[in-house]
């Protein structure tokens, strides 16, 4: 458990520290990352816990990493409307840091034996007492940096799409979901329903942005 709280801690450190560099690159004020930066990391924490108790109808109140890009995701838009100048800036800097979030979020679980894969008997497969599982926590985090990897090199290249990038990070959230020990009882989880309506209100959003575009 000492290696997950270090690895969650280390996720939200280095997602934040991103974000506020991204934003400096931006001419962003000093007082303003600041200040952005502390209400990502109250939302993300408030939103995940809430999250959790719902989706598990008050029996636990724990992290819950789709909650907290929820949060920080509420976050980045009341700060849109506060200073609304940075909007592209703000979205931007929130959307890139994400996949490093939960990637190194993932390796966390890896560590704590959550988030447990179907049962596998092949390659890399974890050993536990309940028999062997796919290395699940290892797939999605290295999906996810790789995603984050990708998301700099769009941005650094000025081809950065923030509604695109979060349709993906969403596909590919539902897509490694299949591979989670939850499916053995359910045909879709809570979090692929909510990766979903994500989508489809993104894609909305995208098609409406071409059109003023336009």
């Amino acid at each position: 458990m000492p290696m997950y709280r270090v690895m969650i801690a280390s996720g939200l450190f280095f997602g934040l520290l991103v974000i506020a560099y991204l934003q400096k690159r931006k001419k962003v004020p000093g007082k303003i990352i600041l200040l952005f930066v502390v209400l990502e990391l109250v939302m993300c924490l408030y939103i995940s816990l809430l999250t959790n108790y719902v989706l598990t109808l008050g029996k636990y109140i724990r992290l819950n990493s789709s909650g907290a890009a929820l949060g920080m995701l509420l976050g980045a838009f009341i700060f849109t409307k506060i200073t609304p100048q940075y909007k592209k800036t703000f979205i931007e800097s929130f959307v890139i840091a994400l996949p490093l979030m939960y990637g190194l979020g993932k390796i966390g679980c890896a560590f704590a034996g959550c988030c447990a894969g179907l049962p596998y008997n092949g390659f890399m497969c974890v050993h536990t007492n309940n028999g062997n599982l796919f290395p699940i926590q290892k797939l999605e985090a290295l999906v996810f940096l790789l995603l984050f990897a990708g998301s700099l090199i769009f941005y650094f290249k000025d081809r950065f799409n923030p509604l695109i990038g979060s349709i993906i990070y969403c596909i590919a959230k539902i897509a490694l979901d299949f591979l989670r020990q939850a499916h053995l009882y359910h045909v879709i989880t809570a979090t692929q329903v909510m990766c979903v309506v994500i989508i489809v209100i993104f894609m909305l959003l995208n098609r409406q942005q071409l059109r003023i575009k336009k």
